[in-house]
């Protein structure tokens, strides 16, 4: 069994952050999956999936919440330590 992890990036509204997650994600020879957005009350959700050979990694933006990725936690740390870069 994996080891999950969730990792919140910064904030969800942040158009560089959003490109640079998707960059590191591609250079990891994944490919972005369907998406899906949605509005309740004030929050707007935004969710995709990050697609590696042997695993999936979720990705949300959430209003308040931030920009985030869960899946394999080493997979996770690493795209986090890219991140910072």
């Amino acid at each position: 069994m994996e080891n999950i992890k969730s990792a919140i990036l910064g904030p969800e509204y942040d158009q560089n952050l959003r490109k640079k997650l998707r960059d590191v994600i591609i250079s990891l020879q994944a490919k972005i999956g369907e998406s899906s957005w949605g509005l309740a009350g004030s929050q707007e959700i935004f969710k995709t999936d990050a697609i590696f050979p042997e695993t999936i990694l979720h990705i949300e933006a959430e209003t308040y919440v931030g920009l985030s990725v869960t899946g394999d936690a080493e997979l996770v740390d690493k795209i986090a330590d890219l991140i910072k870069r």
